[in-house]
């Protein structure tokens, strides 16, 4: 009886924390783009979220970086470092409890620019704003 017990009690903890980690109430998309001329180099971008490092990528004109994330508003934590012609610019899209520069809902829309880096909480974007500036201390 005891066994018995003790392995239900396994099976539905285990199916409990399967259900738990399978479920997402919200997901969240940020986009990043290249803004900036025709002519200059590309500029690079690391994102990471708490528990996973997204790596690098380098963005081409008017490409897309996108990538999605299950939103924990306690334990989710999401940022970019961005590198540019000898300049640096970080984001800190979403640290809880308030958040970041990413206010949503559920998009992002990040736009590199030559003087820095612009925020629209919609996608395609609008009326962008401008969130982080260079820095050249690269």
């Amino acid at each position: 009886m005891i066994k018995s017990t003790i392995l239900l009690s396994l099976i539905i903890s285990s199916l409990l924390l399967q259900t738990r980690a399978d479920t997402c109430s919200t997901t969240w998309t940020v986009h990043t783009t290249n803004n900036l001329p025709p002519n200059s180099p590309p500029p690079a971008v690391h994102c990471r979220l708490k528990d996973d490092d997204l790596g690098n990528r380098t963005l081409a004109i008017n490409a897309d970086y996108n990538f999605s994330f299950c939103l924990d508003p306690i334990s989710t934590q999401c940022s970019c470092n961005f590198q540019w012609n000898n300049k640096v610019a970080a984001l800190d899209i979403y640290t809880p409890p308030f958040g970041g520069t990413c206010t949503g809902p559920e998009v992002c829309f990040y736009e590199v620019r030559i003087d820095g880096l612009y925020y629209s909480k919609s996608y395609p974007p609008v009326q962008l704003q401008k969130v982080v500036s260079w820095d050249s201390n690269a």
